[in-house]
């Protein structure tokens, strides 16, 4: 699993400033790995609630950035305050929803071509929260 932030998803490279098109996608996983985040979510958010970095876990591989998940009062999403560093501020409830939002990919019963070519939005951002695409072939 690859972890990567794209700061312009725009179709031309261009973008008001005040309103870029930003994601951090998780992609280029197989089954085994989405079940691995998956219980890496319940493990340490839900079941320990303490924060969960990416960097620890060895089967996900950090492109150039670094992601953070950590219990917060409201769902605020992702944020960064330096483009290198990212946190993801959810409550217990939006991880939950993450977890549910994941589970077709975690389903064994779902052929490899559902797999390559399913993708998933893991929240709903604030406005100034940057997306998360959940995609094992990468694209939306």
């Amino acid at each position: 699993m690859k972890v990567e932030f794209l700061d312009d998803i725009s179709g031309d490279g261009h973008y008001p400033l005040e309103d870029p098109n930003r994601l951090i996608r998780l992609y280029d996983f197989d089954l085994e790995e989405a079940l691995k985040f998956r219980n890496a979510i319940q493990a340490k958010l839900l079941d320990k609630e303490e924060p969960l970095q990416l960097v620890n876990e060895p089967y996900i591989t950090e492109i150039a950035c670094n992601l953070e998940f950590r219990i917060g009062e409201s769902d605020a999403g992702i944020t960064t305050s330096d483009f290198i560093n990212f946190y993801c501020d959810l409550t217990l409830d939006g991880y939950k929803h993450m977890l549910w939002m994941m589970e077709p990919f975690c389903d064994a019963k779902n052929d490899d071509a559902y797999q390559f070519t399913s993708y998933q939005w893991l929240y709903d951002p604030t406005d100034d929260a940057i997306d998360l695409l959940f995609s094992p072939g990468g694209s939306w």
